[in-house]
């Protein structure tokens, strides 16, 4: 069975045991290097980006001795193995471009090279910041896989493919569920809901 892991950067990626084909994300790489583990390939949908500090994310020198194939949305020259993402063809081939995060970019990559099944590890989607804006994306891909037979299995810790409240919708819920800024409210008999100016 063609198998891979994609390596996310998140808690649940100390579980992965490195088998076979292991696909990471970013600077994943330094991670994967902790846990004497390695990667085949390296997904990047960045550029050169500056960190909060004003360095230099990405050490192009250094992802090009993890030896592995850096696969790119874009053309990076500092970048040795890099094969560019076959974004027109996936596009076409999937009638989509839908791509919230580097993690949709790698799931359809799995797909249109018709992997059979894919452990997840590190793509837990836990903060309300950036990756609650982009979980929706990450699941619809995995839903896309399982629609194709694919066999796509995530960790427990992840909040992938679960609700709020951890149970289907309707069951013991309260408001503070579904509203956890509480700005739903009740005048005058009415549902009210507050709207904030950006």
């Amino acid at each position: 069975m063609k198998t891979v892991t994609i390596l996310g950067m998140a808690a649940s990626r100390l579980s992965c045991t490195f088998d076979g084909e292991v696909w990471g994300v970013n600077n994943g790489y330094r991670q994967a290097r902790q846990q004497n583990g390695y990667l085949t390939k390296l997904f990047l949908a960045h550029q050169q980006v500056i960190d909060g500090a004003g360095d230099l994310n990405f050490d192009w020198n250094e992802i090009n001795e993890t030896g592995a194939e850096i696969i790119s949305i874009h053309q990076i020259d500092e970048l040795k193995r890099l094969v560019r993402y076959p974004l027109k063809e996936i596009t076409e081939a999937f009638g989509t471009d839908y791509f919230s995060d580097t993690i949709c970019y790698m799931l359809a990559y799995a797909i249109y090279h018709k992997y059979q099944r894919i452990y997840m590890y590190g793509v837990d989607m836990k903060t309300t910041g950036e990756y609650w804006a982009e979980k929706g994306g990450v699941e619809y891909w995995i839903g896309f896989a399982r629609g194709k037979g694919i066999d796509v299995i995530t960790q427990d810790e992840s909040e992938l493919l679960k609700t709020i409240t951890g149970k289907p919708y309707g069951f013991e819920m309260t408001v503070e569920d579904i509203d956890p800024e509480g700005r739903i409210k009740f005048i005058d008999g009415k549902l009210v809901m507050e709207v904030q100016d950006e």
